[in-house]
């Protein structure tokens, strides 16, 4: 670490290679945020540490997705059951021949 008078003088620094445009697109986005370029690399870096997904390793990943499969899973029964049971009650709807019947039809199903 360097030493100096100023305190970005005693700040790490790190020499970067950048892909083409990058640095035109965060000149841009520096300009537009009102920051240096530096403050807006910054910015950039800590927001990635700080997001809902900053510690997703390996293990943490495979977790997730664990648990979304497990959420899809679940969902699909639940849409399973209930299919089941509206066309259940439709069954039993195009067989009813009044009012009275189809009362009786939703009381039973009131009673489940």
């Amino acid at each position: 670490m360097a030493t100096g008078k100023y305190p970005s003088d005693r700040q790490d620094q790190f020499m970067l290679r950048l892909p083409d445009g990058m640095r035109q697109r965060l000149k841009e986005a520096a300009e537009s945020n009102q920051r240096s370029m530096n403050a807006e690399i910054i910015a950039r870096l800590q927001e990635s540490f700080s997001g809902p997904f900053n510690d997703l390793s390996s293990i943490g990943l495979t977790a997730l997705i664990k648990r979304l499969e497990a959420t899809v899973e679940a969902s699909d029964i639940i849409f399973m059951r209930q299919r089941d049971a509206v066309k259940e009650l439709e069954a039993r709807l195009s067989g009813s021949k009044d009012d009275e019947e189809l009362s009786l039809v939703i009381r039973d199903e009131d009673d489940k």
